[in-house]
């Protein structure tokens, strides 16, 4: 059997649009590989900008070639806005002259980038400060080391280079301390920090004071980093709408006393928790579980919280239902592989059916509940969920709480096709329930 023949014949304007979708998606195709395929596909994409508008380049020992390629891409992308990702193998060694070398190449096509990510190590942020444009078109960056010996880096002087971006609007900074740069904060409308250490939160939310999007990840390690001292005093942001805390390391309880003791956010409507929990195989010898302090969150921060996610971690039962009592006008609440001090009585207590008397039905904790999502271990029976719900739905008819998934374990939890007949019940009846 012969190979199928490509046709030639097939209009540009088709081609054109067969190469943007193959430039789309998660694994898209370079264009020096579209060029490849013959001599009317090479001249064809080569004289395309749209297909050069993206740079995705990781640096390695080949670097004197790639930099002789990525001044043909930037020059192929003519005047349209670029997107460029420029990443570093680790242990990579280049001179002070070849980071120069790229920059440069960067500089010249600064008015036309709208977005930056780079991965590098602390040699060539050294060099990239050298670097003095403005970024007109700036919409987001984001700023990592590649280096595992660099995850602490600090600059004395803060790295200005972006400083004049008047559209940039969301950072990312990975391994590196905040005060290492100068952005454009009061423009930033959303921020992740990683690796971060927990004075940062305060750093960041004192500067960046029109930010709406806070997502921050803690690194045990740094807390004893002897940088700038954390703000002592109240911090008070009244734009933040949307928190993420996340720490990696079981012993969290202090990094979040440190980080949230004096924190205010009167305006905030989701506030997620990645905690972290005790792997199996780890030492336990070492291995505290000390609950997450939740009560330093209620009530200093918003009494108008809409959507409530904890992942893993392990919690008082007193702390979390005191939290949830100051939210009464929490619509969404995600609860997955969180340790109790007592899952039975979080069960009692939480699922405690609403109270129907005087012909008026009110669920004592979260009435404006509209999805709720557990998955965990406990140690009671899917009866406890079915009576809360008979209370809702049958009882009460209260529609309020639309969909409920419950994905439990343990010796107490088994479903029999009575508790299924309930549950497809209430499903035709336009609930959305699985109980599982």
């Amino acid at each position: 059997m012969t190979a199928p023949q490509l046709k030639p014949e097939l209009p540009g304007e088709l081609l054109i649009e067969i190469f943007l979708h193959a430039r789309s998606g998660p694994n898209p195709i370079s264009p020096l590989t579209l060029g490849k395929i013959c001599q009317g596909w090479r001249a064809l994409s080569f004289s395309f900008a749209r297909l050069w508008t993206s740079v995705d380049l990781t640096v390695d020992h080949r670097f004197r070639t790639q930099v002789i390629l990525l001044e043909h891409w930037l020059d192929r992308a003519q005047d349209l806005p670029l997107a460029l990702s420029i990443h570093s193998t680790r242990n990579l060694r280049l001179t002070v002259n070849d980071w120069d070398h790229l920059f440069q190449l960067v500089g010249r096509k600064a008015e036309q980038i709208s977005s930056i990510s780079f991965a590098l190590p602390a040699l060539a942020y050294g060099q990239l400060a050298e670097i003095d444009k403005d970024w007109p078109a700036l919409g987001q960056i984001s700023l990592s080391t590649s280096h595992q010996d660099d995850s602490v880096f600090f600059r004395p002087s803060p790295l200005r280079t972006f400083e004049r971006s008047p559209q940039l609007t969301k950072a990312v900074i990975k391994q590196l301390f905040l005060q290492s740069f100068a952005l454009p904060w009061d423009n930033l409308v959303r921020l992740e920090l990683h690796r971060a250490a927990a004075y940062e939160v305060f750093n960041a939310i004192k500067t960046c004071k029109n930010l709406e999007v806070f997502h921050i990840t803690l690194a045990l390690e740094l807390q004893q980093w002897e940088g700038p001292q954390p703000f002592l005093s109240l911090t008070l942001n009244t734009s933040i709408t949307h928190f993420t805390f996340a720490v990696q390391q079981v012993f969290a309880n202090r990094l979040a006393q440190d980080a949230f003791q004096d924190l205010r956010l009167p305006e905030l409507k989701s506030l997620v928790f990645r905690l972290p929990s005790k792997r199996s195989g780890e030492n336990t010898e070492f291995y505290l579980p000390t609950p997450f302090p939740l009560s330093i969150f209620t009530p200093k921060f918003s009494t108008q919280l809409e959507s409530l996610t904890i992942h893993s971690g392990y919690l008082l039962v007193e702390d979390f239902l005191t939290a949830i009592l100051f939210n009464p006008s929490i619509h969404l609440l995600d609860l997955r592989r969180v340790s109790w001090d007592d899952s039975c009585e979080f069960g009692r207590r939480f699922f405690r059916p609403a109270d129907v008397t005087r012909g008026w039905a009110r669920p004592y904790y979260l009435p404006n509940l509209k999805n709720f999502r557990f998955e965990g271990e406990i140690d009671f029976g899917p009866e406890v969920i079915i009576r809360c719900l008979e209370s809702r739905w049958d009882e009460a008819d209260m529609r309020t709480l639309e969909s409920m998934t419950f994905i439990g374990s343990g010796k107490e939890w088994v479903i029999t096709d009575i508790h299924n007949q309930k549950f497809e019940e209430w499903n035709k009846r336009g609930f959305l329930v699985s109980i599982r």
